[in-house]
């Protein structure tokens, strides 16, 4: 199991601790880096409720094998947690967290799936043209990669932070 000491500059940490990281898609969830020469995917969740955070593989194979775990180590004291796994190949996963009363779950990463608005939708978003925005914005029941969830988008260009609270 590898894990990571923290592969971001410590203004990107803080942005997304603080809240005000204009895109997190760019942070947080699965992303290819190098460490030590050799191709790794870092995997990364703010999750300032968990007290441990690991990494489990789903079936679909390349390196390192399904059912592998990865433990997530502490980046940031607030609960950014990041999980080196070797090879440069994406793959499927799950988080599974510890909360702090001894409580796990185990949950799909929201960031694995990337964003679901396209830069052409906030592209007329912004300039005011987009005429279906009742289909991009609010809460719209969708499936990705087989899995079934709930997305939530909302066009608030000044506001500091934006929030989603549910199940």
């Amino acid at each position: 199991m590898a894990t990571a000491t923290g592969t971001l500059p410590p203004e990107v940490v803080d942005s997304i601790v603080g809240g005000y990281n204009g895109d997190p898609f760019a942070v947080l969830g699965p992303h290819r880096v190098e460490v030590g020469g050799k191709p790794h995917i870092a995997v990364r969740a703010f999750l300032p409720w968990a007290a441990s955070v690991q990494v489990v593989r789903q079936e679909g194979g390349g390196s390192g094998g399904s059912g592998a775990v990865y433990d997530m180590a502490r980046v940031h004291p607030d609960g950014l947690f990041e999980a080196l796994t070797p090879g440069s190949e994406g793959f499927g996963y799950r988080l599974r967290a510890t909360n702090y009363a001894g409580g796990t779950v185990e949950f799909y990463d929201p960031y694995s799936f990337g964003p679901v608005l396209t830069d052409f939708d906030l592209h007329l978003i912004g300039e005011g043209t987009h005429y279906r925005t009742y289909e991009k914005l609010g809460a719209h029941i969708r499936e990705i990669g087989g899995v079934r969830g709930v997305h939530f988008a909302v066009w608030a260009p000044n506001a500091l932070r934006v929030s989603v609270i549910g199940n």
